[in-house]
């Protein structure tokens, strides 16, 4: 996607942009500074607010089976989910990096020598349990 600054101009209060729904260019600024979606049928009117305010971190779910990831928006728009550091971390793991089956969020941790000494060297990550 490429950004013009001599793009037309949209109405105020308009925003240039798709809904994450499907809803197509009904995006709008609301009170308070909030985008949300006008579209009559909209099934999620605030999801771009949803979207900017939430946290940018992987979320992993984690069962007896194995697990899932999802990931931030940042690996979606850069186009680098498929050289997740966190995917093949994980994969390279014999078992959970954590004790209960759940969801966690995962933030990469800068390594030194005292924080590896008592994680065993297993993953960079640190997990924080969803509520």
């Amino acid at each position: 996607m490429t950004w013009n600054v001599a793009d037309e101009p949209v109405p105020p209060g308009t925003i240039a942009g798709q809904c994450p729904m499907g809803c197509g260019e009904t995006l709008s600024v609301a009170t308070g500074g909030r985008i949300i979606c006008n579209g009559p049928d909209c099934p999620h009117p605030k999801a771009v607010d949803v979207l900017l305010h939430q946290h940018h971190d992987h979320v992993v779910a984690f069962s007896s089976t194995g697990f899932t990831i999802e990931h931030p928006l940042r690996e979606r728009i850069l186009h680098t989910m498929s050289a997740c550091e966190l995917m093949d971390d994980l994969r390279a793991l014999d078992g959970m990096p954590v004790t209960e089956p759940g969801r966690y969020r995962a933030v990469k941790h800068q390594p030194d020598e005292h924080s590896e000494s008592y994680r065993g060297n297993q993953i960079p990550w640190d997990f924080e349990a969803e509520v």
